[in-house]
């Protein structure tokens, strides 16, 4: 049984070896399934599976899923991207968290996250806007808590599909909890050429998206939301989105055919 499998759509070859080194610094067993239209020129190891596809990124992302669901057994999933930089026990201490946070919260599902570092230093801001639900940074749960979810929406063409599988989670019942940087070491944005290159292209697009799913409704729910303040702070509230298509029938996992 594999403790955490990471999923993503990749391109960035040139730091998959980093990348991958990174995470044997964790006590974690780890399982890698990267799919993209870039096949690296070197071998892989055996915990590390590459999907070769040139089908839009959340196509790409959703075939990873798939493999995940139909090869692998795994206790948590989680969702990257190729150019983040982790700390020593990052993977550990994600764990810890859950486990933690599972018990704090035993009837509703549970996600955890971490805080994130962009390219210039200074934290990404986690939430659309003041008072807005908390956004996570590939946030952390347990194979049957992502399968509640269902699968990525094929109208988002590269971004935004996380933060509409985040909403659907909390419509669900279910609670995000954003680790403090004590508790979890914070992800690292690698800068550089092209940093932020799929939001640049994409986000006008799938932000619309976004916006046309889900619609303000009676409050429902307790969850944290996200207040920008030059850092991030997090109070408690209600969620207060319902979506325009009912998120179990539309969304129920499908096998990878």
């Amino acid at each position: 049984m594999i403790d955490v499998t990471i999923v993503a759509t990749a391109i960035k070859v040139e730091f998959w070896k980093e990348y991958y080194l990174n995470l044997t610094k964790n006590n974690a067993s780890f399982h890698l399934v990267f799919t993209g239209p870039k096949e690296p020129n070197f071998r892989l190891p055996s915990n590390f599976t590459f999907l070769l596809s040139d089908e839009k990124p959340t196509a790409c992302v959703q075939k990873s899923y798939n493999y995940v669901y139909k090869n692998l057994e795994t206790k948590y999933i989680m969702h990257t991207a190729d150019d983040f930089l982790f700390q020593e026990n990052y993977l550990d201490r994600l764990i810890e968290g859950y486990k933690k946070n599972s018990k704090l919260y035993p009837d509703r599902p549970v996600m955890v996250t971490q805080m994130s570092i962009g390219p210039g230093g200074s934290w990404d801001r986690m939430g659309l806007a003041d008072g807005e639900p908390a956004l996570g940074i590939g946030p952390l749960t347990t194979i049957k808590n992502d399968k509640l979810v269902g699968k990525i929406d094929g109208r988002f063409n590269s971004v935004c599909w996380d933060m509409d599988r985040l909403y659907r989670f909390y419509s669900l019942g279910g609670i995000m909890i954003i680790l403090t940087e004590d508790e979890c070491p914070p992800v690292k944005e690698r800068g550089g050429k092209n940093v932020n290159y799929a939001w640049s292209q994409h986000h006008q697009n799938d932000l619309k998206v976004l916006n046309q799913l889900w619609q303000k409704s009676e409050p429902k729910g307790d969850i944290f939301l996200n207040y920008w303040n030059g850092l991030n702070s997090f109070e408690r509230g209600s969620f207060k989105y319902s979506r325009i298509e009912d998120t179990i029938s539309s969304f129920t996992q499908e096998k990878e055919k």
